[in-house]
């Protein structure tokens, strides 16, 4: 219970700074705060302090800020409404919201590889270091500490080949050459599939590593790089999605606190890591140009600095009712999903 609650906390504050980031620059350049809110829906609570609204609401999927100026029903905002600014000044206000998640997975990062430390593992080195528990090597009897040198009578000389190897052979038996205790032994075992991870072959061991911390500066370069190595490793997700090379498998609120309460299982690095990734998918999924979210925002705010008039506000904001309601309809079936797979 104490891994969910910290899991929903962790997925609260994700979502909170993406907010703050707009927030912030909303303060910044003068616009009048309305309403901070965590989610959409019915508001559950709140409380007014200064002239902004904090509250909670139903649906925990999101959030958003209510800024002066964005109704249709708001006329004098004194030069403080969000459409009193320049395309510019309205440009940052939407950025800063990705960009929050951007830097929080940099930060993220950054502590994982300066502070907590990073698993490393020698590439020529072809020990086993563990072995998971439910998966072919364990019932092949493959144990920690075996060294493998051949697989089919072909020797390997890389913790890459094996993988490779092993990876080319799925659901077909393979012969082990292991070195054990000074002995060497033949294990046969066959690798196993899984449909959402592709149909390559897996036996389910892993490498023996040293945890490794990397100077701040270092660090920091790293975590900036691993952020975006996150971007791409999400796209390239997508893209096999959409062209069905792997199962669709998108989690919603339920998946992901699932997904963090896991990682607060396996340890510090897992969750801080994890908190990396969902920061840097969060800020890229906002920049995409889908009514509602921040990317729509941008592209009408673009069409205006070339127009040098906007869109019909009536008419943008129909465009963005409409997404906001697919959206929540999207979330609600994924996190219905979400339930039947967990089986809550």
């Amino acid at each position: 219970m104490l891994n969910v609650m910290i899991a929903v906390l962790v997925f609260g504050l994700i979502i909170i700074m993406h907010e703050f980031g707009h927030f912030l620059m909303a303060k910044r350049t003068g616009v009048k705060v309305e309403e901070f809110a965590v989610g959409f829906g019915p508001r559950l609570l709140g409380f007014k302090k200064g002239e902004t609204l904090y509250s909670i609401r139903f649906l925990p999927v999101g959030g958003f800020v209510r800024m002066a100026g964005t109704g249709p029903e708001e006329q004098d905002t004194q030069g403080r409404g969000f459409n009193d600014k320049t395309v510019l000044q309205r440009m940052a206000i939407i950025v800063a919201g990705p960009a929050m998640n951007f830097l929080l997975a940099a930060l993220a990062f950054t502590l994982l590889f300066w502070a907590i430390g990073v698993p490393v593992n020698d590439p020529a080195d072809t020990q086993i270091g563990e072995v998971l528990e439910g998966f072919p090597a364990e019932g092949a009897g493959i144990r920690p500490g075996d060294e493998v040198l051949a697989i089919n009578g072909q020797q390997v000389n890389s913790w890459a080949e094996m993988v490779r190897i092993i990876q080319e052979n799925p659901e077909r038996e393979v012969l082990l050459t292991i070195k054990r205790n000074g002995n060497v032994i033949q294990v046969p075992v066959t690798p196993a599939t899984n449909e959402k991870l592709g149909s390559f072959g897996f036996i389910g061991v892993r490498p023996v590593t040293r945890t490794v911390k990397y100077g701040l500066l270092e660090s920091i370069g790293l975590g900036v790089v691993r952020t975006g190595a996150m971007m791409v490793v999400w796209f390239k997700g997508i893209v096999l999605m959409l062209t069905k090379q792997v199962e669709a498998d998108i989690a919603g609120p339920v998946g992901i606190t699932e997904m963090l309460s896991q990682a607060v299982t396996m340890g510090l690095g897992y969750l801080v890591h994890l908190v990396g990734a969902l920061n840097a998918v969060i800020g890229i999924i906002n920049l995409l140009p889908v009514p509602a979210l921040d990317g729509s925002r941008l592209v009408f705010l673009s069409i205006e600095g070339v127009r040098g008039r906007p869109v019909d506000p009536a008419r943008e904001n129909f465009i963005h009712f409409v997404g906001l309601v697919f959206l929540m309809i999207l979330a609600l079936f994924i996190t219905y999903q979400d339930i039947i797979r967990l089986g809550v």
